[in-house]
């Protein structure tokens, strides 16, 4: 490949990184009903015109936004850390680094009778591998094996994305935002301790 051509795909690869993530912040905030292509062209700074060469449509964009959301967190499953002692906290910070993540899978939720389960066969590899690590540590008796691995893992996701998918419902229990440090703080520990009382008796 000529160093012009070379060029040419590092600049097209820019420019589709730009899209992508101008696409993840508009869809997080508004939804896909909400969102608009010409507002994601403009943070992108590009040509309306582009996003559809890319793309083909603004389905096709929300989806590869959400299929490239699919496959990072499954990277992050397969370096999971072998104890759900650290597990936790290791999720949790995933979370809280990634925001845009949890609200586009609530919006997710409230369309998904429209746009179909976007990403559910990605989804469900990524679960799937999560469950079987859950298992393994059943076997090395890090975790009680009486807990249903299916269930313990709706529980773990449970408690790392509920304080900032429900904001309202964290700041009217505990007078904190979930972002704000101290709380932060307070529940990584809340978290370490579950983990901790669901070893095996």
């Amino acid at each position: 490949m000529s160093v012009e051509r070379q060029g040419g795909r590092r600049e097209a690869d820019a420019t589709r990184r730009r899209i992508l993530d101008a696409a993840k912040s508009e869809f997080a905030a508004l939804g896909y009903a909400g969102a608009r292509v010409d507002a994601i062209a403009q943070a992108a700074k590009v040509n309306k015109r582009m996003i559809y060469h890319y793309f083909d449509s603004k389905r096709g964009l929300y989806r590869e936004v959400y299929r490239r959301q699919v496959v990072a967190h499954g990277q992050f499953t397969a370096d999971n850390p072998a104890d759900p002692v650290d597990a936790l906290p290791y999720w949790y910070e995933e979370v809280h680094r990634d925001p845009e993540w949890t609200r586009l899978l609530g919006w997710e939720a409230l369309t998904e009778q429209s746009l179909g389960s976007v990403g559910a066969e990605e989804l469900r590899r990524n679960y799937e591998g999560a469950v079987a690590w859950i298992r393994q540590s059943q076997d090395a008796g890090m975790l009680d094996p009486a807990l249903d691995p299916e269930l313990y893992l709706l529980l773990t996701i449970a408690m790392n994305m509920f304080p900032s998918a429900m904001p309202q419902v964290t700041r009217s229990v505990v007078s904190a935002d979930p972002t704000d440090e101290e709380f932060r703080e307070r529940w990584r520990v809340f978290i370490i301790d579950v983990a901790r009382r669901l070893r095996p008796p």
